[in-house]
């Protein structure tokens, strides 16, 4: 018998014996113990059910996280059909860029980004920009940012908590985030008070474009057909720091070089990709890129080369 049948027969015999309180002759009156038997057996299928309740909101979850990742590889698709097959880096510096455009500009003219400065920003902030998702104006006296040439950020979730109609983010809540000092690309990592705001999806920082004014190099863009295996390359996880996957490279070994802060909020404590053939994968945790490579077939760094990054 089903659990759901046994509701229904539970829920039966409990109304049968309360019926049998009514003034009839020869009724047989309900015993204290009958009821809480039958109390006793519901709550017991509650506690077997309440489990798999949870367990589907989770799944549910991971497939709209899974659905949003599918609709940004279609906007990673469009952006490299209309730009000569150059893949979106994942943050990017533009200040001192001769056309800098539009991406984390004014919106309206004179409102410039509440978070970080004036063109500066990431991979989401391009795509918003060229799929046109914005504007979105807040109904509030104090905030008059359209977010209309910048994705979503922060201080949008503080003012909306109950906007959830954004691609560019995961559909699980943040639980867990670092100490940072701001979401990445402008800072150390999310901060406490983005608990409970959409999660995050960060770009590969091999991608990342941030250093080129730092280091007074040139911008290096890669285009896909510089990616040797893009089935098996990463452009965006689940993470708790930002939209910029960090990196940590503090070990003198490439062989213990890490992503920090990914995410893996779903069920079997898993994390979801996009790579850059632009499926989605559910990946289980691991310890080094190494070990993501090796054991998962999942390459992060040396994109354009044929080779293992850690190899010589």
């Amino acid at each position: 018998m089903s659990y759901v049948r046994c509701c229904l027969r539970s829920a039966a015999i409990l109304q049968e014996l309360l019926m049998t309180t009514s003034p009839r002759k020869n009724a047989r009156a309900v015993t204290l113990v009958e009821i809480l038997a039958v109390v006793g057996i519901m709550a017991l299928l509650l506690a077997v059910l309440l489990p798999g309740i949870q367990a589907a909101r989770r799944n549910a979850l991971w497939a709209q996280s899974q659905a949003n990742l599918k609709n940004l590889g279609q906007f990673v698709q469009l952006y490299t059909t209309d730009n000569r097959e150059v893949i979106p880096p994942s943050a990017f510096d533009y200040r001192t860029a001769p056309n800098p455009g539009k991406v984390r500009t004014s919106s309206p003219v004179g409102v410039g980004p509440l978070v970080g400065p004036a063109s500066v920003g990431s991979w989401a902030d391009i795509l918003w920009t060229t799929q046109k998702q914005g504007p979105i104006p807040l109904m509030s006296d104090a905030i008059t940012y359209e977010w209309r040439f910048d994705s979503p950020d922060r201080i949008f979730y503080e003012a909306d908590p109950g906007y959830a109609k954004n691609v560019f983010r995961s559909a699980e809540d943040m639980k867990v985030v670092p100490q940072g000092t701001e979401a990445t690309p402008f800072g150390s990592g999310a901060q406490i008070d983005e608990t409970g705001h959409p999660g995050y999806f960060a770009g590969n920082p091999f991608f990342n474009q941030l250093g080129a004014i730092a280091t007074n190099q040139t911008y290096r863009w890669y285009s896909t057909h510089e990616i040797k295996r893009p089935a098996q390359s990463m452009y965006l996880v689940d993470s708790t720091a930002g939209e910029l996957a960090p990196l940590d490279t503090t070990s003198p070994s490439a062989n213990n070089w890490n992503l920090v802060n990914t995410a893996y909020p779903y069920p079997g404590n898993v994390t979801l990709m996009l790579l850059l053939d632009l499926h989605t994968e559910s990946m289980t945790e691991w310890a080094s890129l190494r070990e993501l490579e090796e054991d998962q077939g999942i390459r992060v760094l040396g994109l354009d080369s044929g080779k293992p990054f850690w190899a010589p």
